[in-house]
């Protein structure tokens, strides 16, 4: 019978993690993901990032330092672009260049013809 409850578990928590990677496809830490998903919603809805007192607000009221080491780790995983010294210099990339997929430019396809 023990058997049986640790199987019911097991199968549980395989659910559990498939759905949680589902939803954080690049394994970030919590905080990290939370802060993307931040970034990605005030860059749909107003055309424009965050700025840092609103993402340490969000955040819970992180440092300036605690903001920043999360986005170098989300610009180093290419999640971001950041453009130095500007107000909202940042940009949340789609896909990072790893899982892109390579289409020749239409110009190529057009210059080999």
């Amino acid at each position: 019978m023990i058997s049986a409850a640790r199987s019911i578990a097991a199968r549980r928590a395989a659910r559990t993690r498939a759905r949680l990677a589902a939803a954080n496809p690049h394994r970030l830490p919590r905080r990290q993901a939370e802060l993307l998903s931040f970034i990605r919603t005030t860059f749909n809805r107003e055309g424009k990032s965050p700025d840092y007192p609103r993402m340490r607000e969000f955040m819970g009221h992180v440092s300036n330092g605690g903001i920043t080491q999360m986005l170098d780790s989300l610009q180093s995983r290419g999640l971001i672009a950041r453009e130095r010294w500007r107000h909202h210099g940042i940009r949340p990339i789609e896909s990072p260049p790893s899982f892109k997929k390579t289409v020749p430019h239409e110009t190529e396809a057009v210059a080999s013809a």
